[in-house]
């Protein structure tokens, strides 16, 4: 029997979580090294199968539907931007247990505005200082969303166009800095990207990972070669809203083996009413392939970078 990764598990029919082993979100004993871990639980027969899981959905903006935190999957990564993340940190530091959400500290490039970075001290102020308030509230923390979108950029006109690709690099540079984990967007512009990332890493300490988030998968090869040359973990947020069924993610496993281990899944949703559908999708994407949950490697990372922050605080 195959056993299929937690992730992979939430809202396949019935039929298909017959005798599989599977887990569910649920609070963590207190040996558990991480909040975000889930715990296994026996086999099931299709008789006795509780309601299907949670999956851990790596990338999502479900904040903007919704101001109940509690609603929220329980181990989802929230991306903000930084006009909202001020609230969204103070809601996460009033939990009453450590919020299991990771709080992402970005803007988003299609919030970025000439004005929004006329000043890059004042935007790595205002960034540093919401990461300061989030590790006082031992919230876990990405960087991010954050990158550039040339298929946006093409639709203005080349002196705009101009103007706005170097705000774009400016907010990159800026969130890439700040030695967090980081969630990236990436539309058509790969190559200036990786070649952005390279020069920040060039000057600061690089993350512990990125996640290409929502990716299209087209130049995979490139961006291990370049993980591997940088010595930087780039996992791929398999997102069905964004990614043609045309990708064939079983080949390129086979070309890339280590892809497996670093896929994740996603929805990149808006609402809590669309969500589950949304991350169906990304899971119909990797149906199939022999992949590992890569979730919970992200998940010890956070948690000892947060651990980390919590030691040097006390």
């Amino acid at each position: 029997m195959r056993v299929i990764p937690y992730a992979a598990m939430a809202f396949l029919p019935s039929s298909r979580l017959t005798a599989a082993a599977f887990c569910v979100c649920c609070p963590p004993p207190s040996s558990s090294p991480s909040s975000l871990h889930c715990a296994p639980l026996r086999q099931t027969s299709s008789s006795s199968s509780p309601s299907p899981p949670l999956p851990h959905d790596t990338h999502n903006h479900l904040h903007t539907s919704t101001s109940d935190l509690g609603a929220l999957p329980p181990s989802s990564l929230m991306s903000l931007c930084l006009s909202t993340t001020d609230e969204l940190l103070i809601r996460g530091a009033a939990s009453p247990a450590p919020s299991p959400h990771v709080f992402g500290i970005g803007l988003h490039p299609w919030k970025v505005s000439l004005d929004s970075v006329s000043s890059v001290d004042g935007l790595r102020e205002k960034a540093l200082a919401l990461v300061e308030k989030g590790r006082r509230s031992s919230l876990l923390l990405m960087a991010g969303e954050t990158g550039l979108d040339f298929s946006m950029l093409k639709r203005l006109p080349p002196p705009e166009r101009e103007a706005h690709k170097a705000a774009q690099l400016s907010c990159l540079s800026v969130l890439a800095s700040l030695r967090l984990p980081l969630s990236l967007h990436c539309v058509k512009c790969d190559v200036d990207l990786r070649s952005a990332l390279s020069g920040v890493f060039n000057e600061h300490e690089p993350p512990a990972f990125l996640v290409l988030h929502g990716y299209s998968f087209k130049d995979v090869g490139a961006w291990l070669k370049w993980s591997d040359r940088v010595g930087v973990p780039v996992y791929f947020g398999v997102c069905g809203r964004h990614v043609s069924t045309k990708v064939d993610l079983n080949a390129l496993a086979s070309q890339h083996p280590v892809l497996r281990e670093r896929l994740l899944l996603e929805s990149d949703s808006l609402s809590l009413e669309t969500w589950e559908g949304e991350m169906a999708q990304g899971i119909d994407m990797v149906e199939g392939i022999d992949w590992t949950a890569n979730w919970r490697v992200c998940a010890d990372v956070l948690e000892r970078e947060r651990a980390q922050a919590n030691q040097s605080q006390s």
